[in-house]
């Protein structure tokens, strides 16, 4: 039998200070012309 993992998820106690983490561990830069706020919706 095999399995995929097709989700994962993450529990942590400080989800920006990880966020931020994993930005730097994927080179992920902010974009200015894309606010990226809860309120903004995605084309």
């Amino acid at each position: 039998m095999t399995a995929r993992i097709s989700h994962t998820s993450v529990d942590c106690s400080d989800a920006y200070a990880l966020s931020l983490f994993w930005s730097a561990v994927l080179g992920f830069t902010e974009d200015p012309d894309d606010p990226n706020e809860p309120a903004t919706r995605s084309a």
